[in-house]
């Protein structure tokens, strides 16, 4: 259960010729299904590069905790102007088991390699051209819906691959943190090589479709996402 809940909660870009979104950096709360906070995340993404020729880095870090279990993680990503993953990597400490991985993209041989951060076990996997990460999928998606266009099914990059579906589900107001916003709701459909998961993305419609909620539906109930500030 807990896996999947941080999966998606990372889980919230154009062609390089619309306007890149500005550095942006936001807090979340992550809350049990009775509302009570079970953690915190927070989100950023700095251009390193131009605003003529961008090189994104993106970082998304959660603390959490359930009864006598703690999970920090934090993930990082590089990519391209057009939001191509060059480099995920992934740190993350659940209960008293620390395990981390480096995955680096190869754009012309369109090989993914996987290194583990300690230990040995590297590998290499294909991968499409500009494929995206998680994080960058973000970007990507957000800048496809500024511009009117749902995002065409794909696959991502996430340790493994995993093939992601938007679809529309109409427009909706809702509270976040203590504001209330005006949004558009998606389903998002995430299939891995050995599990699914289907969860609801609220992104507000502002200039920058920022993401204010995520619900992840479990047996208990549903998990959220909440943007705070």
């Amino acid at each position: 259960m807990a896996a999947g809940i941080w999966a998606a909660a990372t889980l919230v870009a154009a062609p390089a010729a619309h306007p890149p979104i500005p550095d942006e950096s936001l807090d979340y709360s992550i809350n049990w299904p009775s509302g009570l906070s079970l953690g915190e995340a927070h989100w950023k993404a700095h251009n390193a590069g131009t605003a003529q020729a961008p090189v994104w880095d993106f970082g998304f870090d959660l603390d959490a905790h359930v009864p006598a279990y703690g999970l920090t993680d934090s993930y990082h990503s590089k990519a391209s102007a057009s939001y191509c993953t060059e480099k995920l990597t992934k740190e993350m400490q659940h209960g008293s088991k620390q395990t981390g991985e480096a995955e680096t993209v190869d754009s012309k041989t369109l090989t993914a390699t996987r290194t583990p951060l300690t230990g040995d076990g590297v590998s290499s996997f294909t991968v499409t051209d500009c494929m995206h990460d998680a994080l960058a999928y973000l970007f990507f998606a957000r800048r496809e819906l500024v511009s009117g266009r749902i995002p065409a099914p794909q696959t991502i990059l996430f340790g493994a691959k995993y093939d992601v579906k938007l679809t529309a589900l109409g427009s909706q107001k809702i509270r976040a943190g203590d504001k209330s916003y005006d949004t558009d709701k998606y389903g998002c459909h995430v299939q891995g090589p050995a599990s699914s998961l289907d969860l609801e993305i609220y992104f507000a419609r502002d200039a920058a479709r920022t993401p204010v909620l995520v619900r992840i539906p479990m047996a208990m109930g549903a998990f959220s996402v909440e943007l705070e500030h």
